[in-house]
């Protein structure tokens, strides 16, 4: 199979406890896709932005980059604005 390169796109939190969940999913996805490059960033609020992640893609050969948003809490979007 292809390498593939996974930008995962969170939204980002203030609570640092939050994005460092965030981090940790990210992380133990890289160690699933182990013949992938993945990078991940947030929309707001954490580092790194959604910009570096991909910047850090396109540095290590990505062209075709699969974008995935996660969100792994309730909070108003996943409530809100995705079933509107």
């Amino acid at each position: 199979m292809a390498t593939r390169h996974i930008m995962i796109c969170g939204h980002g939190s203030r609570d640092a406890n939050a994005a460092a969940e965030f981090k940790n999913f990210a992380e133990k996805i890289r160690e699933r896709l182990k013949d992938d490059i993945i990078e991940y960033g947030y929309l707001e609020f954490a580092t790194p932005i959604i910009r570096e992640g991909l910047r850090a893609l396109i540095a290590k050969g990505g062209r075709d980059i699969l974008a995935v948003p996660a969100m792994l809490f309730a909070a108003g979007h996943a409530k809100n604005d995705i079933p509107s």
